[in-house]
């Protein structure tokens, strides 16, 4: 890890495969696929809300359609679903970016590899060093104990990405206020 905890190393950040995935259009093109295809699904839901992709009543109205394509953790690791386990990476990791003002960051080394050993890919926050950075698809296969309450879901975790979410907009807001 690096001493700014912004990679693991330069050579993971500078791998032609990380580089490749994540350019903010591919990036981008992955999440209108996913949104495209969820308003297919026969899936109960409410109307789509009105607010942004990113924001916390769009990650609650996602949770049936993630609960859909991944009804159990197994099926997070099924090549099957490798598209849209990519596709909701690339939402979720977006939203870290755009709302809690972090920077994608490859973390190869223990993290759950459904990519490659090339690359995993996570969010780092350059306004807070001592924070490790959040690997996406870790969160999404194996949500954080410690935010998970009794009445909380096992499943869909979307829930966890939410307040993880929440936690970092916080820490982002506090310390963009006091820079100024």
């Amino acid at each position: 890890m690096s001493d700014d905890n912004l990679g693991n190393s330069e050579a993971a950040q500078d791998n032609p495969v990380w580089v490749a995935w994540k350019q903010p259009d591919r990036i981008d093109a992955q999440i209108d696929v996913l949104f495209r295809a969820v308003m297919t699904l026969p899936v109960e839901a409410d109307p789509m809300p009105a607010s942004g992709r990113h924001s916390d009543a769009m990650l609650e109205w996602m949770n049936p359609f993630f609960g859909w394509y991944f009804p159990e953790y197994s099926d997070l690791a099924d090549p099957a679903n490798a598209d849209v386990l990519d596709q909701f990476v690339c939402w979720i990791g977006q939203a870290f970016v755009r709302r809690a003002g972090a920077v994608w960051v490859s973390e190869p080394e223990g993290a759950p590899q459904f990519y490659s050993n090339a690359f995993s890919p996570a969010v780092a926050f350059p306004y807070a060093p001592e924070l490790v950075p959040e690997n996406i698809v870790g969160l999404l296969a194996d949500p954080h104990p410690d935010i998970l309450e009794e009445d909380a879901p096992d499943f869909p975790v979307l829930w966890a990405a939410q307040h993880m979410l929440s936690a970092r907009v916080g820490d982002y807001d506090y310390e963009m206020s006091t820079r100024q």
